[in-house]
């Protein structure tokens, strides 16, 4: 079932991709977020196509640049109109939670 597959995204946080304090700008975890859950998403139901309906992310530390990052999606549920996603990056060295949170998308 859906529900109980974890897909994981390593990813190095590139000096591109931060702001002046030298972490992961929020707007990258955004995308990267709707990147990766879209991706898992693509894995369940490859002939749907899909829009976002929400994002909704806790930033909770920081993603220093340079640093090894993993961002888990999971597939929480879908039916014909709906598909709801969690996500959750970790840092790879301790596996503390940078941000975590939900992006809900619409079938089209």
């Amino acid at each position: 079932d859906e529900s109980s597959q974890v897909m994981r995204f390593p990813f190095v946080v590139a000096p591109d991709a931060t702001n002046v304090f030298g972490a992961m700008h929020g707007g990258v975890t955004a995308s990267l977020a709707d990147i990766f859950t879209t991706i898992h998403l693509w894995g369940v139901e490859p002939q749907l196509r899909h829009v976002s309906a929400n994002i909704s992310i806790q930033y909770l530390s920081a993603a220093k640049g340079d640093s090894d990052v993993i961002c888990e999606t999971r597939v929480v549920r879908y039916g014909k109109r709906l598909a709801f996603t969690e996500f959750s990056f970790v840092s790879a060295s301790d596996g503390e939670v940078l941000a975590k949170g939900t992006h809900n998308k619409v079938f089209v």
